[in-house]
């Protein structure tokens, strides 16, 4: 006798979605519950309530995800991007670039270990304050933002960067005219930006290795 797996291979295909349970409040508001979706087409609708991709359902009851966005070139693609940032010269050619050996850092960083740069994650963290003025006050104060790629999932994350305290900007850079060394500038800069910037964390980057010339 033949097993015949048809019937549970059709069991195994996944049900159609479905749309059920509407409620109509007092106010007009709707809601609804989704049923039988996909891991995928979960995604793809988070993604279209952020504004990142189209969706509609298919023949066969399934959901299709349409891109609203150009995918970006890889970094290593980018036209925009020259092969070398220095240019190729008979003396770049031969000089040789190397690296300096990274040291044991003390427990506070010394001032040898200058040319601090400044990281802040999270801007306006879990504080009820606008994005739009938080962003507005670091772009004054010279910081600029670096964000991920978008996800599949709509979302993305970012930084803010000041490269070090020699490019801040306005009130920041008031706030450090006074010190005379790089550690005394960057806690300088980093009380002034806790008393009048709303975020998650902030890093404090020394440098531990650089590339030299011989």
């Amino acid at each position: 006798m033949m097993y015949d797996d048809s019937e549970e291979k059709e069991e195994e295909k996944p049900k159609k979605i479905r749309l059920a349970c509407e409620n109509y409040g007092v106010r007009g508001e709707c809601s609804a519950t989704i049923d039988y979706l996909l891991k995928e087409e979960l995604d793809a609708m988070k993604a279209f309530t952020l504004g990142s991709c189209w969706i509609r359902v298919s023949e066969d009851g399934r959901i299709e995800r349409y891109e609203r966005f150009a995918t970006l070139p890889p970094e290593s693609e980018d036209p925009a991007i020259p092969p070398k940032w220095i240019p190729l010269t008979d003396w770049t050619k031969e000089a040789p670039f190397l690296c300096n050996p990274v040291v044991s850092l003390p427990d506070e960083p010394k001032t040898e270990y200058g040319y601090p740069s400044i990281i802040i994650h999270g801007l306006c963290g879990y504080n009820n304050v606008p994005y739009a003025d938080e962003a507005r006050k670091l772009q004054s104060y010279g910081f600029e933002c670096m964000r991920s790629r978008r996800g599949r999932d709509g979302k993305f994350w970012e930084l803010w960067y000041l490269p070090g305290v020699w490019h801040a900007e306005n009130g920041l850079k008031a706030a450090m005219e006074k010190e005379t060394n790089e550690r005394n500038k960057a806690k300088a800069a980093i009380d002034f930006l806790c008393r009048h910037v709303s975020f998650g964390a902030i890093d404090l980057c020394y440098q531990k290795a650089a590339m030299v010339i011989e």
